[in-house]
């Protein structure tokens, strides 16, 4: 199974990519929905991930927190979006989801984990494909 990356922020300290297979990008779909009922709330994002690309996230958790296993949350007031490292100062985002509680769903946490698996697989086997916007 190949993994799509897509270009999300590109910096001087790293690139943002989105994860995504043939047919879905989650994190796409996410921003979409926050876009499309809370349009004032994008730029946050937008600005977030344009400023970890350019410095390095956040050592603010108020902005950006290590959950567990290598995940890690850029935060804003209502939105998560998880991500996790890799070699070569690349960030890659799995998904984004609306903060319902004070504590980040298991879930949410699986979810990221179980892509983060998908993708070093899909390394391994040399199976990624990349887009630009």
């Amino acid at each position: 199974m190949s993994v799509v990356l897509k270009l999300v922020a590109q910096g001087k300290q790293c690139r943002i990519y989105a994860l995504a297979d043939e047919t879905e990008c989650l994190l796409a779909e996410f921003l979409a929905d926050v876009e499309r009922d809370l349009p004032d709330e994008l730029p946050k994002l937008v600005r977030l991930f344009d400023f970890a690309a350019e410095h390095l996230p956040p050592r603010n958790e108020e902005k950006c927190k290590l959950l567990q296993n290598g995940i890690h949350e850029f935060k804003t007031t209502r939105w998560r979006v998880l991500w996790f490292w890799d070699e070569g100062q690349v960030i890659l985002c799995t998904h984004g989801f609306v903060k319902k509680s004070r504590k980040t769903p298991p879930g949410e946490i699986e979810r990221a984990l179980k892509m983060k698996a998908d993708y070093e697989a899909a390394k391994r086997a040399k199976q990624l494909k990349f887009e630009s916007p």
